[in-house]
């Protein structure tokens, strides 16, 4: 009985570095899933007609999502590579484009919305799994009672111990968020 012990105290570091390395695996898979469903349904649009290629909706959602889809075995798909995507893909003063985007979310169908939130889906699993935020969120937001946001991505874009780049993406984030379905909140925990 004793040696049964020994060798499950011995062996339980390595054990949950495999059950890490897993789960680390799977959402990895799931924000990739994810990441090519939208850029795919994109595409699917674009050809069908229901969508321009100068669209704000195409740029993004096919473009930036389609470089960082092919580049997933070089860099891990985190919330700081789809946050570079976007800073290298529009690295303008005035986000004119931006502004767009969300007018057209907001004037694009419910099909269109709800592949959207896919993505907002995805961006949140990534943004879960950087260590940081998760640290930020678990006892920064705990400790500031006076932030009443229920709003993950609009709480990150407050946190200073975060880079500009960081914070500015979960900001834009929050606002496609707010025009593809305002109550996002609830529809990402019925999901």
């Amino acid at each position: 009985m004793n040696t049964i012990i020994v060798i499950t105290i011995w062996l339980s570091p390595a054990l949950l570095m495999i059950c890490i390395t897993q789960i680390r695996r799977r959402n990895h898979d799931l924000i990739l899933y994810q990441l090519c469903d939208v850029r795919d349904f994109m595409a699917v649009k674009a050809v069908n007609g229901e969508l321009s290629e100068k669209s704000e909706l195409f740029k993004y959602f096919f473009g930036v999502i389609a470089d960082v889809v092919h580049v997933h075995k070089e860099y891990p798909i985190c919330f700081r590579h789809l946050a570079s995507g976007v800073k290298e893909n529009h690295n303008q003063p005035v986000p004119v484009w931006k502004k767009r985007l969300m007018r057209e979310i907001k004037k694009s169908d419910a099909e269109t919305r709800n592949v959207v939130i896919k993505y907002l889906n995805a961006v949140q699993i990534a943004m879960r799994e950087d260590k940081r935020i998760a640290f930020i969120e678990r006892t920064w937001f705990v400790i500031r009672k006076s932030q009443k946001s229920t709003d993950v991505f609009r709480r990150v874009s407050h946190q200073a111990v975060l880079s500009k780049d960081l914070r500015s993406f979960a900001r834009f984030v929050s606002s496609i968020q707010k025009a593809s379905a305002p109550d996002y909140e609830n529809l990402a925990l019925a999901a």
